[in-house]
Formats: C-alpha cells, structure tokens, sequence
C-alpha cells in the first residue's frame, strides 16, 4: 500500500500530494509536482524569516487545479491541513530563514526555503525539491 507524505513527516499523511511506495523512501514534503507544475517563467525570490512569518500568518495556500488542497497558517503557530473532507493539525514556525513544520504525533521537524512570486509560493526541502502553492484570493 503507498504511503502519503505530509509537510515536515515522512512516517503521516499531511500535505498529501504525492505517494510513496513505502515509509522509508517518504520525504516530507508540501506539494508535490502531481498538481501543481512549477512555473519557469516566473522570477522566484527567496524569502527572509520576517517576510517567511508575514506571507503566511493568518494565511491560507492552496494546491491542485482545482485548488482541492488548503493549508492555513495561523499566527500563533497552529496548521491545519485540508483536504477531500479529512483534515490535519500540526505547529510552524520560522526559523533560520526557513519554514518549518511539525505534524504529530511524529516529532521531527522539517525546514524549507521559501521562495515567492506574486500569488505564486514555492518551498524548497534541503534536497532541493521544489513544492507549489498559490496564496488564496
């Protein structure tokens, strides 16, 4: 059976974008490039920790042509994951410059780079997998 992977945990299903045929080969990820395609064209600039914690607090992104995918972002460090009716809780915060994420009930946090262009976002785990979102309108 494949294994879903969600932001900042291999072992769950968060951020479920793309399967994995087992647990050992997940990596935490956000969005995988089964819906969102990554944009070339776009001129991407990488954010700092500040701008990290204004872009999304109190923030919803979304995934997927038809937007199927919604994280929200609250202030006070809470995520919810949504998705098909099921939904996910987990913690953020920035640190370093980087977005990172915890989704219990396992521990390990993950970080990302965050890039942005316009309503375009991209988050950049430390293997250089790029993940896709876009800002809610």
């Amino acid at each position: 059976m494949a294994k879903k992977a969600m932001i900042g945990d291999p072992m769950n299903s968060l951020f479920c974008i793309k399967n994995f045929s087992s647990v050992g080969t997940a990596v935490a990820m956000l969005v995988g490039s089964s819906y969102v395609a990554a944009e070339s064209h776009l001129n991407f600039r990488s954010l700092n920790g500040a701008e990290i914690q204004a872009l999304l607090a109190d923030q919803s992104l979304f995934a997927g042509e038809n937007a199927e995918v919604e994280q929200i972002f609250q202030k006070n460090g809470n995520t919810f994951h949504l998705e098909n009716g099921a939904s996910s809780f987990g913690t953020w915060r920035v640190a370093n410059d980087l977005y990172c994420s915890t989704w219990p009930p396992n521990p390990t946090e993950s970080c990302f780079h965050v890039e942005q262009e316009s309503d375009h976002i991209t988050f950049i785990s430390k293997s250089g997998q790029r993940y896709d979102m876009r800002l809610k309108k």
